[in-house]
């Protein structure tokens, strides 16, 4: 512990983020760690951090009393000081400010703080998350999370919604997967939520809208860039939404949350290289829509263009090679270079969206996209189905219309009332949202097609018994929302930098 005399006990502790203006000539105290001290021969740079943001101390030894000066050259990147300076505007950096150094309180000194500035790997580097986290792209990456966190929670409330908690225990899985993580409830199996949907569809007939946020695991064993076991989603339900009003909900929240980001975190998205630019678009609302059956062309064609770009091959040849089920291609998205190599077939009706196909749709736009209406087989058991005026079942016109080896096996072409927000700039799938089936009926049946134990779900079917009522709902992930936020295509963020202790496959430490 050193204590200089130069500590005026006058000086008020400012929070750099709070720096403005205002405070031009004051002496202001800043108590956080040393984040780099370049210079040397007389004067010294100190970038100090308190979690708030980041700036720049000038110390002169020639200004300063030895005992501070001392102090000075005794610190090394991460120690905890308490520094006091003069509020002044950066010489270069219009609106931005920095301090003359007029003391220091050096409560812990370090010298060898384990992550320096030479390039680590990323095993390192996750090894020591705890702190890796003061760095200052990823401090500036959870910066801008906590504000999407603000803006969320500002959004609903002011729309009149009520927040909700659901239960991290639960029953049964909701959409009948068995990626889930087995719980032993004193001597029970119970799962880990995937979801808190079913949940909301019962608070709605106390609270009419409502959300909830809070963690959600999934246990698939994928090593893609876009997954984690444990991440936090915000999932939406409310009562007499059909699924048109549900897409324009989404829209204008992105829309909202977009803007107070440009708004707010300006410092933020400098330090990570973000070019706001290019987040602007998604401020203007309606964003596109395309039907599923429609992306159907738009992706075969973008498989043969990465045929032909990581094969070099003719359009011709690409073309051939896609349909003699023997391409195969290196998806990037995957992290292990042993699961990068990936069988690559034409996309057919029933196919699911993987990672590339989703980059080929949010390619032809600068904003978030609906892709609505996928096939009844490949979406949860409670999406409400389209139907024809006299209420049966339509089958989807592109669906008549393809030729039987473009359809996979079982397909009925019906298709359900329900879109995935995908982001521009490869962001992926950012929601997924629906109008709930409300016919009882159909939707017993939906349960028994899907093997679903139907003795779980009685208290579920309870909210189609008792006041049933059209409604519609949404969950959206914050980790691949702020990865897309804080990186997109200007300086990618991985998964695992959006969030503070991140779960992957074999990652559960520290």
């Amino acid at each position: 512990m050193s204590e200089t005399q130069t500590m005026s006990e006058a000086a008020p502790h400012v929070r750099i983020r709070a720096i403005g203006p205002g405070h031009l000539g004051q002496r202001v105290q800043i108590r956080g760690w040393l984040a780099n001290k370049p210079g040397g021969k007389g004067r010294y740079f100190l970038w100090l951090r308190d979690g708030s943001g980041i700036i720049q101390a000038v110390a002169e030894q020639e200004k300063s009393s030895p005992e501070d000066w001392e102090a000075v050259e005794s610190i090394g990147l991460e120690s905890s000081i308490i520094v006091e300076g003069i509020v002044k505007a950066h010489p270069r950096n219009e609106g931005e400010f920095e301090l003359d150094f007029a003391g220091i309180k050096v409560l812990q000194a370090v010298s060898d703080y384990p992550i320096t500035k030479k390039e680590h790997g990323t095993e390192f580097l996750m090894k020591h998350r705890h702190l890796w986290l003061r760095g200052r792209r990823q401090s500036a990456i959870l910066r801008i999370r906590a504000e999407v966190h603000k803006a969320w929670a500002d959004f609903f409330y002011d729309r009149g919604f009520f927040r909700v908690d659901t239960p991290i225990f639960t029953p049964n899985a909701c959409e009948g997967t068995t990626t889930l993580f087995e719980v032993d409830y004193h001597g029970d199996t119970v799962y880990l939520s995937q979801s808190g949907q079913l949940y909301n569809e019962a608070d709605i007939g106390a609270l009419g809208q409502v959300y909830c946020f809070g963690p959600t695991f999934r246990a698939e064993k994928s090593k893609t860039r876009r997954h984690l076991l444990e991440f936090w989603m915000l999932e939406m339900e409310a009562a007499f939404y059909d699924f048109d009003d549900n897409i324009r909900f989404q829209e204008e929240m992105i829309a909202f949350t977009v803007s107070r980001i440009l708004e707010r975190c300006s410092a933020e998205l400098k330090e990570l290289g973000r070019d706001p630019e290019k987040l602007r678009p998604a401020t203007q609302t309606p964003y596109p829509r395309l039907r599923y059956g429609d992306a159907i062309e738009l992706i075969n064609k973008s498989r043969v263009a990465i045929l032909m770009e990581q094969r070099g091959l003719s359009e011709e040849k690409a073309l051939e090679l896609l349909y003699s089920g023997k391409a195969t291609f290196s998806d990037d998205t995957y992290d292990d270079d042993a699961e990068k190599t990936r069988k690559l077939e034409p996309f057919r009706w029933g196919d699911d969206f993987g990672a590339p196909d989703e980059a080929a749709i949010s390619a032809q736009y600068d904003r978030p996209v609906f892709v609505s209406n996928f096939p009844t087989e490949i979406k949860g058991f409670y999406f409400k189905q389209d139907e024809e005026a006299d209420g049966s079942l339509r089958v989807d016109p592109v669906f008549a219309a393809l030729p039987d080896d473009m359809k996979l096996p079982g397909m009925s072409g019906h298709t359900v009332q329900g879109a995935d927000c995908i982001g521009p700039e490869g962001a992926g799938e950012m929601i997924g949202g629906s109008q709930r089936e409300d016919n009882f009926e159909r939707l017993m049946e939906n349960i028994e097609h899907h093997q679903l134990p139907l003795d779980f779900f009685q208290w579920y079917l309870d909210t189609r018994r008792y006041g049933n009522v059209p409604h519609s709902g949404f969950g959206i992930g914050m980790e691949r929302f702020v990865a897309w936020v804080a990186g997109g295509s200007d300086t990618p963020v991985h998964i695992r930098e959006v969030i503070t202790f991140p779960r992957m496959l074999h990652q559960f430490e520290p």
